[in-house]
């Protein structure tokens, strides 16, 4: 099963990892961390979150639910043990298929129907369980100069064509697939989202499920005197 991503913020918990990639560390419930590799750099990093530079030595950020990101120097096992963990951090690691190949179906499984009831009573739209992609419509920039610019481009055009990251079924929310953001529901299949990362940085969402098929993400970030504002469709291959 594929899994769901957000667009920038893929940017810090998605994608190929490089050597030099910041690590990524998410507080879980009951204790410990879950660590992941960004495809970042720390000063990358640093220029997404609106600051400078890193602190000195610093090799990491800590995304905990209602608080602001902040850095750490730790290596990974304290900070594993500093959420209360044993010191071994939870490591998810990438898809490695070809997101363009469909999975066979296991052993007794039933396919997909080609027209499946798209409302509920409720006024919910399933989504399909599948493969699920991310397709980069439009993006547009202003005020968004230098490395501040280079950066907010470069990782939101890295997306286009990749899985999606995150369980996409019937039974989808973003609620549950990215809970350390503070979602809203604005509608039976619309929701908005809020993230500030630092005091220089802010990044906004609306998600829509437009069909079992296609789900539409607009994405607006401000760092700085940068705005930029993308739309990404989410589309089961």
């Amino acid at each position: 099963m594929k899994r769901f991503i957000l667009p920038i913020l893929c940017a810090f918990i998605c994608a190929p990892a490089f050597a030099e990639s910041v690590k990524i560390y998410i507080p879980r419930d009951g204790g410990g961390v879950t660590q992941k590799s960004a495809n970042v750099s720390v000063q990358e990093a640093a220029i997404l979150m609106g600051d400078k530079a890193a602190p000195e030595g610093a090799t990491g950020i800590v995304l905990e639910r209602g608080k602001p990101p902040r850095w750490t120097d730790l290596p990974p096992s304290d900070v594993d043990k500093a959420f209360g963990g044993d010191g071994t951090p939870v490591t998810e690691l990438l898809p490695t298929d070809d997101p363009t190949v469909p999975s066979p179906l296991p052993e007794g499984k039933k396919p997909i129907e080609v027209f499946p009831e798209e409302n509920t009573d409720d006024g919910r739209i399933r989504p399909n369980a599948g493969n699920w992609i991310g397709v980069v419509r439009s993006q547009t920039l202003d005020g968004c100069d230098g490395a501040i610019g280079q950066a907010v481009a470069a990782q939101t055009a890295a997306l286009s064509g990749q899985s999606i990251q995150g369980v996409i079924d019937a039974d989808f929310e973003p609620t549950k697939a990215a809970p350390t953001l503070d979602w809203t529901k604005t509608g039976p299949n619309a929701w908005l989202a809020d993230f500030k990362a630092g005091g220089m940085m802010r990044m906004q969402w609306a998600m829509t499920i437009k069909s079992p098929d296609l789900i539409e993400n607009t994405q607006q970030i401000n760092a700085m005197s940068c705005t930029a504002i993308t739309r990404i469709d989410y589309l089961r291959q």
